[in-house]
């Protein structure tokens, strides 16, 4: 259950299919999925946004662009300078 690298207006409808998905493979999945639910979901023991890291990855590939974009307006400055 990779819940923590979903957006988190996503959360109740992935658990649902996976309580489905793993309901149908055997009975002992559904106190696995109920703690689940317990503790990250409901009662949020933990809050969603310490656990969850689908923002947290968005705004690493946004800096990620970011250093590339640099970079590559850097290369063109070097290269125009070369060719004057």
């Amino acid at each position: 259950m990779s819940l923590a690298l979903l957006p988190t207006n996503e959360l109740n409808n992935s658990m649902e299919l996976i309580i489905d998905t793993l309901s149908n493979i055997d009975d002992k999945y559904i106190k696995l999925t109920d703690d689940v639910i317990t503790t990250y979901i409901s009662d949020q023991k933990f809050d969603v946004q310490f656990w969850n890291l689908y923002d947290t990855i968005d705004l690493i590939e946004a800096k990620q662009r970011y250093e590339i974009t640099k970079d590559i307006e850097s290369y063109k400055r070097s290269t125009r300078r070369k060719a004057y």
